[in-house]
């Protein structure tokens, strides 16, 4: 019951501690899973888009929460299309282009966005010639 009022507290979910999660808004079903998720303080932790659907306070809330997990030692992957956003609690950012590893980007990088597309347009036209 402790470890439930925590998460509760953490991703201001209280107010709906009696509501069923399909009566809740996208972003709040979004904070009630990733409540679950963390509910344990895993060692290991994968998420796929966490931010979808969160409003930024809500963004504000799991970046905190991702970094306190990071600098107690947990060993967290995301996966999301927001590279920004990943940048602010990443010590790696490694680029998946259809299932492959192709490359990696420092989270300190001026422009991940055009980083990212070039080394994805790379790599298709890699595969391209080789084809």
């Amino acid at each position: 019951a402790a470890a439930v009022d925590r998460a509760l507290d953490e991703f201001d979910l209280g107010r709906y501690a009696g509501v069923r999660a399909g009566r809740l808004s996208l972003g709040n079903r979004q904070r009630v899973g990733i409540a679950g998720a963390l509910l344990h303080e895993p060692e290991a932790i994968v998420l796929d888009e966490p931010t979808n659907g969160l409003d930024p306070a809500g963004v504000i809330v799991l970046r905190e929460s991702l970094l306190r997990r990071a600098a107690a030692g947990a060993g967290i992957l995301v996966s999301s299309h927001h590279l920004d956003e990943v940048a602010r609690v990443a010590d790696r950012i490694t680029v998946v282009n259809d299932g492959r590893v192709i490359g990696s980007l420092d989270p300190g990088g001026f422009d991940l966005e055009r980083a990212f597309f070039a080394l994805v347009h790379d790599d298709d036209e890699a595969r391209r010639a080789a084809a």
